[in-house]
């Protein structure tokens, strides 16, 4: 149905610019005004993630680009980019690029 995917891309671009803040699949429903379940299904069989997924994958591009294009502690980078620690952004990042924040930015600096 072309106005479920037109709603699942309204979806997808309110997280790619709202993924520094407080996001999650019942604020998604919410501000959409979709049932939590309905809009998970649907987001997954558009996109081919779930929501979680999507935010994480948004969050670290973002990161990335930070971490090669700024001087800013990764402590900070975490913050602006929605993570809930450093640790939780550490373990993320190193499972998304095989190394650590700290070791990444080194290697793309060098």
């Amino acid at each position: 149905d072309s106005t479920v995917f037109t709603r699942i891309s309204e979806v997808v671009q309110y997280i790619n610019n709202n993924y520094a803040g407080d996001l999650s699949l019942t604020s998604l429903a919410k501000e959409f005004h979709y049932n939590p379940s309905y809009l998970s299904r649907k987001f997954k069989e558009s996109t081919g993630f779930n929501t979680n997924e999507y935010m994480t994958h948004v969050r670290l591009l973002e990161a990335e680009r930070l971490l090669v294009t700024s001087s800013l502690r990764i402590v900070k980078i975490a913050e602006k980019t929605g993570f809930a620690s450093q640790t939780h952004f550490g373990r993320q990042f190193k499972n998304y690029k095989g190394m650590t924040p700290s070791a990444y930015r080194k290697e793309v600096r060098v």
